[in-house]
């Protein structure tokens, strides 16, 4: 007996000395997984398109730039390990963590980061990356007729170092880089998502088509990491199949969020989020100046008399309210009115009364996202035009199409569209709503709206006033405020992994502050 427990202790101590010296472990944790449903048409792999929320919360998926934005809008390091500013604040130097790679384990350049902010720079269908890198030298000149381009100040003079030459200060340049599609390098292999390879926290597995993604965990930890191993996300603009995908609680997540589902209580099983967008997101009414019939501005005033009042933010139900200032530090949003006019002998200035042509009725195309908050709205817009005798004719866009439509020369005069500044205050206001002296416009848009005397103000490079922006925008008679929407997505109870962002939206990872990144495999 005595002998056997001997052997018995011998064998157990023989078995914890290998296991100590072979670096046992104990069982590795079971994979996670969540499904997310966008109930939208999948976006086009485009980093480098105008924003569009759900196609920026995949990019963050798989891509990342220099900087990072957390919930607070605190600047965080991504790709950079570190950067400083010169004495004169006029040139900015990044430098890259070493050993980055792609998710086909390719090696990341300051080269390719170059590449990326000027393939944004060279996009002629809109002007957002010029706008936002509009300090750095070079940016938006346009060179004399046969001379040649000037040189952008972006400059790799090794593989770690990324250099830009700025021709005033510009303090928010690390925020600005952070926003998808300015600096995130891609190694592109094939086509759409599944032949593009970035260097965030996930890496596409396959896609189905239009229809679905999935979506693994690369190793990465520290401040930009997976919630979840894998995530599968489907894409199902039909509100009743979202309806009975949600019936089997298989769902993990949806948004965007139908616009029927935003009404009534949540489904059984899943519990409805809303958060409060920074910048706010607004859905606003625009009116093309140069699109007839609405290039007359007494026509333009009767179509946003017309949509002026109660009624129209309060349809959209508790996720949307009615905006009290149209310009961050401006004041309140004004009331409409028609325009002053000095008459003759007169010593005073006095209101311009409708003219003959703006009380003939006229026909427009009222162009929205029939998968948003707009297509809520657009009946009782239809309504309130056809009272005031304008014939409207509803033209519901979706997915690349509603992209394509809204920036079209020869798209609706009308429209109803989603507008998120791209950072607070009184010029990132005006400027969604303006284009370049060509025409370009600034995002997803066109207005029409050229206002000349501002273009140092927009870019930052001359003050502001507010109260001076709000007046521009009520004086240009093209745009009005119809509600300010909050973020809102369905998640099921208890599930884990996805968060919101009051920025960029869903988004399925953890922004931690400090320690070291590695983006490898």
């Amino acid at each position: 007996m005595r002998r056997s427990r001997r052997a018995h202790a011998l064998a157990f101590a023989a078995l914890l000395f290998v296991c100590c010296a072979s670096g046992c472990t104990p069982p590795p944790a079971a994979p996670t997984r969540a499904t997310w449903l966008a109930a939208a048409p999948a976006p086009a792999f485009d980093p480098h398109g105008p924003s569009d929320p759900l196609r920026e919360s995949l990019e963050r998926a798989v891509g990342r730039g220099l900087t990072d934005l957390d919930s607070s809008d605190a600047v965080l390091p991504a790709l950079a390990e570190h950067w400083q500013w010169s004495a004169d604040r006029c040139t900015l130097r990044f430098v890259l963590r070493g050993g980055l790679r792609f998710a086909d384990d390719s090696l990341v350049t300051a080269a390719h980061v170059r590449e990326a902010l000027l393939a944004g720079l060279a996009r002629t269908d809109h002007r957002r990356s010029t706008h936002l890198l509009a300090a750095v030298r070079g940016v938006g000149v346009r060179p004399r007729r046969g001379a040649p381009p000037a040189p952008i100040g972006i400059e790799a003079p090794d593989a770690r170092s990324l250099v830009f030459t700025l021709t005033r200060p510009d303090s928010l340049l690390p925020a600005k880089l952070a926003l998808p599609g300015v600096s995130t390098p891609w190694h592109v292999t094939g086509e759409g998502w599944e032949g593009a390879a970035g260097c965030g926290p996930y890496r596409v597995l396959r896609a189905e088509g239009a229809r679905a993604l999935w979506l693994v965990r690369r190793t990465s930890g520290g401040m930009a990491d997976a919630t979840v191993d894998t995530l599968e996300v489907r894409f199902e603009p039909s509100a009743a199949r979202v309806r009975a995908r949600l019936r089997d609680a298989s769902v993990d997540a949806v948004w965007p969020l139908p616009p029927p589902l935003l009404a009534g209580d949540p489904p059984p099983g899943y519990a409805l989020v809303r958060w409060a967008t920074r910048p706010e997101r607004r859905l606003v009414l625009v009116l093309r100046q140069d699109r007839p019939p609405l290039t007359r501005p007494d026509r333009r005033r009767v179509l946003l008399r017309a949509a002026e009042g109660r009624g129209l933010a309060e349809a959209l139900g508790p996720s949307a309210s009615a905006v009290r200032e149209w310009v961050p530090g401006g004041g309140a949003t004004a009331p409409l009115r028609p325009p002053a006019v000095r008459r003759e002998g007169a010593g005073r200035e006095q209101a311009a009364g409708p003219s003959p042509e703006s009380a003939r009725s006229f026909h427009v195309h009222l162009g929205f996202d029939a998968d948003g908050a707009a297509a809520r709205l657009a009946p009782r817009l239809e309504e309130r035009f056809g009272a005031a005798g304008v014939y409207v004719e509803p033209m519901p866009l979706r997915g690349d199409r509603r992209a394509t439509r809204l920036r079209a020369i020869d798209g609706p005069e009308a429209m109803l569209v989603e507008v998120q500044t791209l950072f607070p205050g009184a010029a990132e206001a005006l400027a969604p709503f303006a284009e370049s002296e060509t025409g370009v416009p600034l995002g997803g848009f066109r207005t029409g709206w050229r206002p000349r005397d501002l273009a140092g103000a927009l870019v930052g490079a001359e003050p502001l006033d507010p109260a001076l922006a709000r007046l521009r925008l009520e004086e240009a008679q093209s745009v009005l405020p119809i509600a300010r929407l909050d973020g809102s997505r369905l998640a099921r109870v208890g599930s884990a992994g996805a968060r919101s962002h009051p920025r960029f939206g869903l988004e399925y990872t953890d922004l931690r502050r400090g320690g070291s990144v590695d983006f490898g495999h």
